[in-house]
């Protein structure tokens, strides 16, 4: 190789070095380029890691904020609904389209419909046109409606009052609205506003209309407060006049003892009912009835009084009449309350009492009478008060005029008594007088009555006997021979011997009882009585051949009426005829011991069945089958009873059927004959 070759060849190597330092230069600038924008880099990634690391710490903080922010809300929420469902108040929420989306049961229980009746309804289904104006009134720009009250009827058609708020929900960006909104029953509250005013409107009424005087007056002598019957029953023209009025002033004393009243209201506080005497403007006097109580402040101190007056003028002067007139009747009036308490009575006559007027006055009855009349009484009181009516009663007592006999009006009292008890007035009139004269008018009628059943009975049998026999003599007269005439002539003019002796005795009868049984006892001999009654009943017996037989004596001297004894004797006599066989006999006898005669009258007949032994001498019509089956009303044994026993002495029958009956009274001997 030559030189210039070498030389050519290095200056290219040399060359190539040229370029190759020039591109590594280049490298270098580039690389030193690069280093620096690294370095740059490298601090720019250490400010964006910086960064990064606070972008993830505030993330952090945010993340841990946010789940702070949802465990609050979850108990926001937690609470919203709680509030939302057990609320006393009821809740609704509506969307946009006003559609019910949410419902408490407080709300279903106002209405009284389930939740789910009322879910997805149009809020206007459930509550009416009423409250869709009250949401639109609420959608209006500046609305300052706050509530309103609406008026439904539940379920069960009771009206209700329901105060309502609505409030409006939407999002931050206004895409959506919903309407909550609150229900709070208030009819109670609203039926107590009205009470309340209905209250007022009465309590004004009434203190505008009552019939009483109202007033409030001051310890200093002032009238604060008076209502127009106040103004009028003083007398004056309006209710100013009555505030110008000085109870303390000397010129113009209202109140007569009103030193007195004051008094009375500090150390007791109140009058119930006190009688107080008043003056008109006029200067005319009045009575009232004046309740009042003192009303203290914080201090206990009176002031002012406030009572209420009526004016019993009228009542005190009719009060004074009527107890004019009740002290000149002689009848008692009681007033009592439903206890049996005597509360007051009157009377002019105080012999009718059974004990003094201040010793019966506030006692029970259970404390005057005994217990059977007293529970007679408080029976009588209670029935006329639970059945409002009036109650008579009859009832004797002793007084100090002794026995007497009362009937009372008892009648109930409308108006309770200030005890709080009902009360009634009861009128007792001393009827012993009119008793004891009914009693004799009873026992003259009873007897009169007797008397005459006596005088028919006992004259229809003879009578009977003389009708037979003149028919005899009608229908057969010449057909009879000369001495059956003689006998028919004999017979009749026995008959009517008979019937004149009774006639005769009957009349004397009459004469002496002036229309009354009086018990008239003579020393009577027996056997007259027996032989006259026998006489009346001869014709009789001879026409069923019945024997008469009597062993009673001459001078067998009784003690007795004889009109009475004569009378039984014929009754028993006229039955023993009735009932006897055809063909038997009636026995008469008689025995005796120390004191008395028995007297038996024995038939033999049909006689009386057992089991009307024991009622035979029982005031009745007493039936008993005659020899002929025919039945025929006994004869009223309960006369010949009353005779006898009137008479001293007892009756007793003994009887077999079949065989016949035996009557047996006593009779007193005449001892001191």
């Amino acid at each position: 190789m030559t030189k210039d070759e070498k030389i050519q060849e290095l200056e290219n190597e040399l060359e190539r070095l040229k370029v190759e330092n020039i591109n590594l230069n280049n490298e270098i600038a580039e690389l030193s380029f690069l280093r620096q924008k690294s370095q740059s880099q490298a601090l720019e990634l250490e400010l964006q890691n910086e960064e990064l690391t606070s972008i993830r710490y505030e993330l952090e903080l945010q993340n841990e904020e946010l789940l702070r922010s949802k465990s609050e809300i979850e108990q926001v929420l937690n609470k919203f609904n709680l509030l939302f469902n057990f609320a006393p108040v009821g809740f609704l929420l509506l969307n946009y389209d006003l559609e019910i989306v949410e419902v408490n049961k407080s709300f279903a229980d106002i209405i009284s419909l389930p939740t789910q009746s009322i879910i997805n309804k149009k809020v206007d289904e459930i509550l009416g046109m009423q409250i869709i104006e009250l949401i639109r009134i609420y959608n209006k720009p500046k609305s300052s409606l706050d509530r309103m009250i609406i008026e439904i009827n539940d379920k069960n058609g009771q009206k209700k009052f329901l105060r309502v708020d609505v409030r409006i929900l939407e999002n931050v960006f206004e895409s959506y609205r919903n309407y909550l909104l609150s229900f709070v029953d208030i009819t109670e509250a609203r039926q107590f506003q009205l009470a309340l005013k209905e209250s007022e409107e009465k309590f004004r009424s009434i203190f505008e209309q009552t019939p009483v005087g109202i007033y409030r007056s001051t310890p200093e002598g002032r009238i604060i407060l008076a209502n127009p019957k106040l103004v009028s029953m003083l007398g004056y023209d309006s209710v100013d006049e009555i505030y110008n009025i000085d109870l303390e002033s000397q010129d113009y004393p209202l109140q007569e003892g009103r030193t007195q009243f004051k008094k009375i209201m500090e150390e007791v506080g109140e009058i119930i009912a006190s009688k107080a005497t008043w003056y008109q403007k006029s200067g005319k006097s009045i009575i009232v009835r004046e309740t009042a109580k003192a009303h203290r402040d914080e201090y206990g101190k009176i002031d002012y009084y406030q009572g209420v007056v009526e004016d019993i003028t009228n009542e005190e002067f009719l009060k004074e009449q009527i107890e004019a007139i009740i002290r000149t009747i002689p009848d008692l009036l009681i007033y009592m309350d439903e206890d049996g308490t005597y509360l007051d009575l009157f009377t002019s006559n105080p012999n009718l009492l059974v004990l003094p007027k201040e010793s019966i006055i506030n006692k029970n009855i259970y404390e005057i009478f005994d217990k059977q009349l007293a529970d007679y009484f408080l029976k009588s009181i209670r029935t006329s008060i639970s059945e409002n009516r009036v109650i008579i009663i009859s009832y004797d007592v002793e007084t100090p005029a002794g026995r007497r006999s009362f009937e009372a009006n008892i009648t109930p009292v409308k108006t309770k008594h200030s005890s709080g008890k009902r009360t009634v007035v009861t009128l007792a009139r001393d009827i012993s007088d009119r008793k004891q004269i009914e009693i004799d008018l009873v026992k003259s009628n009873y007897e009169k009555d007797l008397f005459f059943s006596i005088i028919g009975y006992d004259l229809r049998e003879p009578i009977t006997s003389l009708i037979t026999t003149a028919d005899i003599f009608t229908n057969y007269y010449d057909k009879l021979s000369p001495e059956q005439l003689k006998e028919y002539i004999f017979q009749l003019s026995e008959q009517i011997y008979v019937v004149k002796n009774l006639i005769d005795n009957l009349l004397d009868w009459s004469k002496s009882q002036t229309g009354k049984l009086d018990f008239n006892p003579e020393i009577t001999d027996l056997y007259n009585l027996v032989e006259n009654s026998l006489l009346i009943y001869k014709s009789q017996a001879l026409s069923k051949n019945i024997i008469l037989n009597s062993s009673i004596q001459p001078k067998t001297y009784c003690k007795c009426d004889r009109f009475m004894i004569s009378s039984v004797i014929r009754n028993l006599l006229s039955n023993a005829m009735k009932y006897s066989f055809p063909n038997s006999s009636i026995e008469l006898d008689i025995a005796d011991d120390d004191q008395l005669y028995y007297i038996s009258i024995k038939d033999h007949g049909q006689g009386i069945p057992e089991d009307k032994l024991k009622y035979i001498f029982e005031d009745n019509e007493l039936y008993i089958l005659g020899f002929n089956k025919r039945r025929i009303p006994g004869l009223g044994l309960h006369i010949c009873k009353s005779f006898v026993e009137r008479n001293n002495g007892n009756i007793s029958v003994k009887s077999k059927v079949g065989e016949g009956t035996t009557f047996t009274f006593s009779l007193p001997k005449a001892l001191e004959f």
